[in-house]
Parts: structure tokens; sequence; C-alpha cells
């Protein structure tokens, strides 16, 4: 089995890095939304006290 090497693909450039850029920068705000959400659920819904949800948040990302 040979290998052949493709000389008719674009090297990756600034347009792939700005779209892998903006693919994580969608995810990590969705992620921080949802994290907001459940900030705010605990705290004042289950009655949580704010210091013991940042630890837990703390130990679980550990």
């Amino acid at each position: 089995m040979s290998t052949t090497i493709r000389k008719d693909i674009r090297p990756f450039g600034w347009k792939d890095k700005m779209g892998y850029m903006m693919g994580d920068f969608g995810c990590n705000c969705s992620f921080a939304l949802v994290n907001s959400y459940f900030m705010l659920f605990y705290v004042t819904v289950m009655g949580i006290d704010p210091i013991h949800y940042g630890i837990l948040i703390l130990l679980v990302k550990i």
C-alpha cells in the first residue's frame, strides 16, 4: 500500500482558524448561559448557599 500526497488541498489558514475560534466561542457562551441558569436555580429555588454552590462547581470541574 502506497501513500500519496495530494497537492490540490489548500493549507490550513486564517479562515479555518477563525471558523474554529467562532465555534469554540459559541460553545463557551452556551456553557456560561447554562451555568448561570443553574446557579440562579440552585441558589433561589433549592435554597443552597452560594458559597456551597461555588465549592460544588469547583470540585466538579477539577
